[in-house]
């Protein structure tokens, strides 16, 4: 495992424009996404191109999942080629997809039974913010544990808050705030 190597689940609009962020300073980066055509610029670029995400997340230091949904974040990693079985103890996980915090939760506690560190980090901006290091990012970690975890972060967000807490990080980002992941079944409003 080399931290120096990031794997990204998930290559649309803000995932490609990170990874090619990733590639232009240097990092080994791994790409794997549900449309393998989407890949092809950033194996032009320099990236390796993975079949499944637990080939993109083996070896890797550090893997972010920048997915569409519940679903589509749950079958990237716990599904029958899911990363989190194929990451190492002590991986770092960072998950920025539009999510609810349900799911965060049940994650976060398959990471922990694997080892892995999760840090849940939902992003906004736009493909330009993203490929000019100008995305937001937000975390319930604190500022320590997250520059400690995942100090490759300052590479693709330009502005990121630490220490919200996980509600109102998951709800902070302009991609989240009208989706169901802002609300939660025992409570309907947003957090």
């Amino acid at each position: 495992m080399t931290e120096r190597t990031i794997a990204f689940l998930g290559l649309g609009i803000m995932g490609a424009g990170m990874a090619h962020r990733l590639i232009a300073a240097g990092f080994d980066v791994v790409v794997w996404n549900r449309s393998p055509d989407k890949a092809a610029p950033l194996a032009a670029a320099g990236a390796r191109v993975a079949a499944t995400p637990a080939a993109a997340a083996q070896g890797a230091g550090v893997v972010v999942a920048m997915l569409a949904d519940d679903v589509a974040s749950r079958s990237a990693w716990l599904g029958a080629d899911g990363a989190l079985a194929a990451m190492a103890p002590g991986t770092v996980a960072i998950e920025s997809s539009t999510l609810t915090v349900e799911w965060v939760r049940t994650l976060e506690a398959e990471a922990a039974a694997a080892g892995v560190r999760l840090l849940d980090a939902p992003v906004s901006g736009s493909r330009q913010q993203a490929e000019e290091e100008a995305s937001a990012s937000w975390s319930a970690a604190t500022p320590t544990r997250w520059h400690r975890r995942a100090p490759h972060w300052a590479r693709w967000a330009a502005r990121s808050s630490t220490s919200a807490p996980r509600e109102a990080a998951r709800c902070s980002s302009s991609s989240t705030t009208s989706s169901a992941a802002c609300r939660s079944p025992a409570s309907p409003r947003r957090w």
